[in-house]
C-alpha cells in the first residue's frame, strides 16, 4: 500500500484500507510504503519507476494494484504496468 507521508488525505486512509485487506483475506500479504527511496508521489514518473522495481524485485509474487485510490497523478503513474504478474483494479 504506496501512500504519502500525509496522515489525513493518505497515510490514514492508507491503514484503515491495509486492516480492512488483513481481515477480509488473512492468506494475502500487504506491503505499506511510503515515500520509499525518494519517490514523489505527485510524480507519475517516479510513482512508475518505483512500481516497476517493486515488481521486477519480486517476480515470484502476484500483484494486485488498485488504481482507485490515492490520486491521479498516482493512478497515471502505475497505468503503464503490463505482465503477466501484474493485475490493475
Amino acid at each position: 500500500i504506496y501512500h504519502s507521508d500525509e496522515a489525513h488525505i493518505s497515510a490514514g486512509p492508507a491503514n484503515r484500507f491495509k486492516s480492512w485487506c488483513e481481515s477480509q483475506f488473512p492468506l494475502i500479504r500487504s506491503i505499506e510504503l511510503s515515500g520509499e527511496r525518494g519517490v514523489q508521489t505527485l510524480n507519475p514518473g517516479d510513482v512508475s519507476q518505483m512500481a516497476k522495481h517493486w515488481i521486477e524485485e519480486r517476480p515470484d509474487l502476484e500483484w494486485i494494484i488498485n488504481v482507485t485510490g490515492g490520486n491521479k497523478l498516482m493512478t497515471f503513474g502505475v497505468a503503464d504496468l503490463f505482465a503477466p504478474n501484474v493485475r490493475l483494479i
